[in-house]
């Protein structure tokens, strides 16, 4: 299937396992070039190695806001640009939207 991604540069937070990395496999098979992010060195290399020479990635905590801006800082001066964003990192605090504190809450988001 032809989704018009070929040329296209996208980053995939989460991307070194799971949704993620099906999503930046999808990418690179439609021909975008991809960048992705993860918190753990080790698996963003394998998926990286996995996802072949339109991938690159880094360790990224996507919670830390310098750690990620220097992340899209360097994403889009590798590929010239950012046309795509699939923010798919994530994770959520156990309990009720009720329940749960403002700090908890506003991390999940």
């Amino acid at each position: 299937m032809d989704l018009g991604l070929n040329g296209r540069r996208a980053i995939v937070t989460g991307g070194s396992k799971g949704l993620g990395l099906a999503i930046a496999t999808e990418l690179v098979a439609e021909g975008a070039t991809v960048r992705i992010c993860a918190r753990n060195a080790d698996e963003v290399a394998a998926a990286v190695a996995q996802l072949g020479e339109r991938a690159d990635g880094r360790a990224v905590d996507v919670r830390d806001a310098d750690e990620l801006a220097a992340f899209v800082s360097w994403a889009a001066e590798s590929m010239g640009g950012i046309d795509v964003l699939v923010n798919n990192a994530g994770g959520a605090h156990p309990g009720s939207f009720q329940t749960l504190e403002d700090e908890s809450l506003i991390a999940d988001f």
